[in-house]
């Protein structure tokens, strides 16, 4: 069972705590921060640059576009204005008539992003004339279309100067988008680097902290961790002095007026003779062991501190708990197959009501397991030479596998009815015997209770 710590041993704890832990943790602190603050003004300038970098990068990748853009559209007036001389169609004209208003705002765009490059501007001023030229050309030859026909368009037309004229336009659009590649590349590479480094420093600054947090944590864990132990079992001995009041109001404020339903019903079934009556009583009955079991399950845990050892035939109160159980559940369909012949005669050191609670809960919870009120309870026993094993197995609904650590928690419970200190109270039962209690389930297969008990007396126990 739990050992309560004093408070005063507790404070007197805290205030024992060694000043010399304090300077070394504000120490490790103010050097932490240092190292930290470093690394975030490092860090702060590459992100800085990775930001500028990345700019230039759109940047670049903006021009590209642009350039790519002007010569497309260029060869998209030329096809058209080609469509048109052949057709005489308007709608030909559309990509030209197009071409008229895109170009100069496109070659506007990529001049102001380009401005602070000479050597970009000089070729976009080229860039401009020949798109100029070469639009009018092409609006030379529309105008000779509309006017003259087509057999007049083609005397005028010059394949090899509009040939010579568009080669000579993606020549220089093609030198400006290499110029711009490199540019690309490099940046690009930049870029990657400055990645590279920015993750590095967001590392480093990273393990610095955890590293300063690990130490700071390590230091206050060594001396720390007897003190909220301390003060959880303080809490937990508070909690069973609550338990405890709270059982001896229970006993007295219950218990009287349980055990006069009891004798009312007596009386009533004895005088009506009505089998609608008896069934009704049956029910009361039944309700009347379930409280009592429940307040014995409070009365117990809340003193259950030491055990009264005696020599005692555990088979016997096995079996009397079976019998017990089977009169609180008698309208349920339930086999129960008792194999315990090796222990018939066997007599251990033990507490006989803690022992008989025990076993009382365990069959309790067994019955409770099924659903559709029928399944099966196999109980058998095993022996050694100093202890003895005790296997209550039921075919019920079963435990989850994430409440099979909580099931000895004092008031847990998944249950609609009930405190949930019935396996509480079993766990504190047997670790007094120096035993121990194991639970093995698996949800809608069934639950085995393991039960062993030393045969002899105990030291401490």
């Amino acid at each position: 069972m739990l050992v309560a710590v004093p408070r005063v041993q507790v404070l007197a704890g805290l205030r024992e705590f060694p000043m010399k832990i304090v300077v070394r943790i504000t120490i490790a602190y103010v050097l932490g921060l240092i190292i930290i603050g470093c690394v975030g003004i490092q860090s702060n300038l590459e992100i800085q640059r990775l930001r500028e970098m990345n700019r230039q990068v759109v940047h670049t990748h903006k021009v590209i576009e642009s350039l790519e853009k002007v010569l497309s559209v260029l060869k998209d007036a030329e096809t058209g204005q080609r469509s048109f001389i052949l057709t005489g169609k308007v709608i030909y004209l559309e990509p030209y008539n197009t071409a008229f208003l895109e170009i100069p705002k496109i070659l506007n765009d990529v001049t102001s992003l380009t401005e602070d490059n000479p050597q970009k501007q000089n070729s976009l001023q080229q860039l401009d004339k020949l798109s100029f030229k070469k639009l009018t050309e092409l609006k030379e030859a529309i105008k000779i279309r509309r006017n003259a026909g087509l057999e007049a368009t083609r005397k005028v037309i010059n394949v090899d100067r509009r040939k010579h004229l568009m080669d000579k336009i993606r020549a220089l659009v093609d030198q400006m988008i290499t110029y711009e590649q490199k540019l690309l590349d490099e940046r690009s590479r930049i870029v990657n680097k400055l990645n590279q480094r920015s993750s590095w420093w967001v590392d480093l600054s990273v393990l610095i902290a955890l590293g300063i947090l690990g130490v700071a944590v390590g230091i206050v864990y060594v001396k720390s961790k007897e003190l909220l132990e301390a003060q959880i079992e303080l809490e937990r001995s508070k909690r069973l002095a609550d338990i405890g009041t709270l059982a001896a109001t229970v006993a007295h404020e219950l218990r009287n007026p349980l055990a006069s339903i009891e004798l009312s019903a007596f009386h009533i079934k004895r005088t009506i003779k009505d089998p609608r009556v008896e069934g009704d009583i049956s029910s009361i009955k039944k309700c009347l062991l379930e409280s009592d079991q429940i307040i014995n399950n409070i009365l117990l845990y809340s003193k259950l501190k030491t055990s009264h050892l005696r020599a005692i035939k555990i088979n016997s109160i096995l079996k009397e708990s079976i019998d017990e159980a089977k009169g609180r559940f008698p309208r349920q369909n339930i086999a129960v197959n008792v194999k315990t012949d090796l222990i018939k005669d066997l007599t251990i050191e033990a507490d006989p009501l803690q022992m008989k609670e025990v076993f009382n809960n365990i069959l309790n919870n067994a019955f409770d397991a099924f659903n559709n009120n029928t399944g099966i309870i196999d109980i058998e026993s095993q022996v050694n030479d100093s202890t003895v094993t005790i296997f209550i197995r039921d075919n019920g609904e079963g435990i989850e596998k994430k409440n099979l650590d909580k099931v000895f928690d004092p008031f847990f419970t998944t249950k609609t009815q009930g405190t949930g200190l019935g396996l509480a109270v079993c766990n504190l039962a047997i670790k007094l015997h120096q035993g121990s209690i194991v639970i093995e389930s698996d949800k809608a297969k069934g639950t085995t209770v393991i039960v062993t008990l030393p045969i002899g007396r105990q030291k401490n126990a």
